[in-house]
């Protein structure tokens, strides 16, 4: 069930990110196929996003969360800047080779200012939609959307309280951050089963 549901998300994901690219080409190359668009956002958009998810480069990932925020944030643009050139510059090259477009190579594998700014944007709007969700639960966040929340009904609910056996030692044992971390997995490895059996 978790790896379908994966597979699903990231399918959906990858249709919204080629939507995108589908918008940006009728705003600004009204005359270009739609597919130009959405292949461009998929080699651009997809990469960013499996960065975000720690499925490329964890390391880096990992080492930037660490920076203070102002690095962190220099730091985020200059690598989706680089893993964006890197997807422009394959998806251009891509389109070239099977004869699709005939813009020159510097055209299609030099990204330009507005195409990063745009890629920017959109994929910071999705990865904040995909943390809130993340943070609230796919439920919880859809009541909030359809605005469920707005007019009340009556439900019954099942509250787990938890109380970790040596957790105020370990606290004093290992300090507040490692605390926060070990907290932060033990109620997400709690949450999984929740979700995967709608609860």
């Amino acid at each position: 069930m978790g790896i379908l549901h994966s597979v699903r998300n990231w399918i959906l994901t990858s249709l919204l990110v080629a939507s995108t690219g589908v918008i940006y080409g009728k705003f600004f190359f009204p005359q270009s196929p739609v597919y130009i668009g959405a292949f461009f956002a998929l080699f651009c958009g997809m990469p960013l996003l499996a960065f975000e998810r720690r499925m490329i480069l964890p390391r880096l990932n990992v080492w930037m969360h660490r920076l203070p925020t102002p690095v962190f944030i220099l730091a985020a643009l200059i690598v989706d800047f680089l893993l964006m050139s890197v997807g422009y510059a394959i998806a251009g090259s891509i389109l070239k080779l099977l004869g699709l477009v005939q813009a020159s190579w510097e055209d299609l594998t030099l990204l330009k200012v507005d195409v990063y700014i745009y890629a920017v944007a959109v994929t910071a709007v999705i990865i904040f939609i995909g943390r809130v969700r993340e943070l609230l639960g796919r439920d919880v966040f859809l009541s909030l959307l359809t605005g469920r929340y707005r007019n009340p009904v009556q439900e019954e609910r099942v509250f787990l309280f938890i109380d970790l056996v040596g957790s105020t030692a370990f606290a004093e044992e290992h300090g507040d951050l490692k605390t926060q971390e070990f907290l932060g997995a033990v109620f997400g490895a709690l949450a999984e089963p929740v979700r995967r059996h709608k609860g």
